[in-house]
């Protein structure tokens, strides 16, 4: 499917500097829930930096399992939500971080890397072999100018 034909449903993001850089996705289309992770970064001089990550596929309902979960800090206003991780209580912040790191532990690594600034407009995806991509910088090695 073509990247002009993705559209994000719903990203909640775990680790925001200047841009998102760890979280989880559901893809309206084509439908699909991923967790994303900052491979490689590089600033821009006038928008979010460019990034590169790497996907790991979640089962059915995972992303909707998290936004449940994180209802302590309130709803998603946005398409892209990057929760203030301030909880009620210290319990429930425990409870709430052994949750999600058990839902995460389900994911399953895909072969896929994504180029986007924002997990709304993605301008790149490529199938990686992650048993020889040894890469020290992703931009060259995917061939983004």
């Amino acid at each position: 499917m073509p990247l002009s034909d993705w559209e994000a449903e719903q990203v909640v993001v775990f680790d925001w500097y200047d841009g998102p850089r760890e979280g989880v996705c559901i893809l309206r289309n084509p439908k699909a829930s991923f967790f994303f992770q900052l491979l490689d970064e590089r600033g821009t001089e006038d928008d979010l930096d460019d990034r590169v990550f790497g996907i790991s596929l979640l089962p059915d309902a995972t992303v909707e399992k998290i936004l449940s979960l994180l209802s302590d800090l309130g709803e998603p206003a946005a398409l892209v939500w990057s929760p203030v991780w301030v909880f009620s209580n210290e319990q429930m912040k425990k409870h709430v971080e052994q949750e999600l790191a058990h839902l995460l532990a389900r994911r399953s690594m895909a072969a896929i890397v994504i180029h986007s600034r924002n997990m709304k407009e993605f301008l790149g995806c490529w199938n990686v072999d992650w048993n020889s991509a040894k890469v020290d910088d992703w931009f060259s090695f995917l061939g983004i100018v």
